[in-house]
């Protein structure tokens, strides 16, 4: 199991040691400003990591060399929190753009980002879209997270109003372009 660490420059890796769970250092990088999500494509080749400042890097989990993965013309991959695997490509959460959106990210032959397609974006129940996870052939997130509602120190500001919780979901297998 990898972790990011948003604050540091760090990915941690968690593993089982005789009947006990050691956390280390995997990789620290000078690209590492603030990670957010994390996902590993189906052969645990490569690591996806989400930095909300620098875009989609990858880690070669044998090397631990570390790779910017430059967003094609006309698209970012900036502001990216959480990150999935499905099919090939990464599904993420885009809360750092306006308007906050859901985004499909394919890769060329080369490794590279191809395309960036935008599969839902400014619902009004979505105002502040989080993490994600597939099931069942759909892309299930936390619609409204609700963060900008609370100071850095972690206190609710003053005047505000929490909502009811929403998760929403999205059809994976035909995702519009």
């Amino acid at each position: 199991m990898f972790l990011s660490d948003s604050e540091s420059p760090v990915v941690f890796r968690a593993a089982l040691r005789n009947d006990r769970i050691v956390i280390d250092e995997f990789v620290r990088h000078r690209y590492f400003r603030s990670l957010q999500g994390l996902a590993i494509d189906p052969a645990a080749q490569r690591l996806y990591l989400a930095d909300y400042a620098h875009g989609i890097l990858s880690v070669g989990l044998v090397d631990r060399q570390v790779r910017h993965l430059p967003s094609p013309p006309g698209t970012t991959t900036l502001g990216v929190d959480g990150l999935s695997w499905h099919q090939g490509a990464l599904i993420g959460i885009q809360n750092g753009v306006a308007p906050p959106r859901v985004i499909r990210i394919e890769f060329d032959r080369t490794g590279a980002i191809g395309t960036v397609a935008v599969l839902d974006r400014h619902l009004p129940l979505a105002d502040e879209p989080t993490i994600g996870t597939i099931a069942a052939g759909r892309f299930v997130y936390v619609a409204n997270s609700q963060w900008e509602k609370y100071d850095d120190s972690g206190r609710r500001l003053p005047g505000t109003t929490l909502t009811v919780p929403v998760l929403l979901s999205l059809p994976l297998d035909n995702p519009r372009r």
